[in-house]
C-alpha cells in the first residue's frame, strides 16, 4: 500500500510539471497575439494617424512618430484631411513593419506606405512615403 501511494505522488508530480509547461509556452506564444488585441499594432498606429490627420490634431499625432523621427518635418507633411482611408494588413519583420493604406484625397485614389519601428512594446512611424495619387497600395 506504501508504493501506491508514492506512485500517486510521482503522479501528481508530473501532472503539475506538465501543466507548468503548458502554461509558460500559452504565456510565451500568447503574447504576442494579446499585444495585437488589445495593445500597439502597426495598422492600429496607422489608423490613428489617419483619424489624427483627419481632424488635424497635431497634439494627438505626435506620440504616433518614433524617437529618431524628425517629427516637425512629419507634422508638417501631415497631408490629411482624406475623404476615405483602408489601412491594409502590415507586413512585420521582427522589430519593423511596413503598412500600406488606400486613401481617397481630392476625389481621386491613391495610395500610401508607413513604415513602423516597435520601440519599447509601442509601433511608432519612423517614415512615410505618399501619398501617391493614381496608384494602388496592392
Amino acid at each position: 500500500m506504501h508504493q501506491g501511494r508514492h506512485d500517486s505522488e510521482d503522479g501528481t508530480m508530473s501532472k503539475i510539471a506538465i501543466g507548468t509547461l503548458i502554461l509558460i509556452l500559452v504565456v510565451i506564444l500568447g503574447l504576442p497575439v494579446l499585444g495585437q488585441l488589445f495593445g500597439s499594432s502597426p495598422e492600429k498606429v496607422a489608423r490613428e494617424y489617419l483619424e489624427a490627420c483627419n481632424s488635424r490634431d497635431m497634439e494627438r499625432l505626435k506620440p504616433l512618430f518614433g524617437r529618431g523621427s524628425d517629427l516637425a518635418f512629419w507634422l508638417e507633411a501631415a497631408r490629411g484631411p482624406y475623404e476615405g482611408y483602408t489601412v491594409g494588413d502590415a507586413s512585420v519583420n521582427g522589430s519593423s513593419a511596413d503598412v500600406p493604406v488606400a486613401i481617397t484625397q481630392q476625389g481621386e485614389d491613391g495610395a500610401m506606405f508607413l513604415d513602423m519601428e516597435l520601440e519599447e512594446g509601442e509601433w511608432h512611424i519612423n517614415g512615410m512615403s505618399g501619398p501617391y495619387l493614381g496608384m494602388s497600395p496592392w
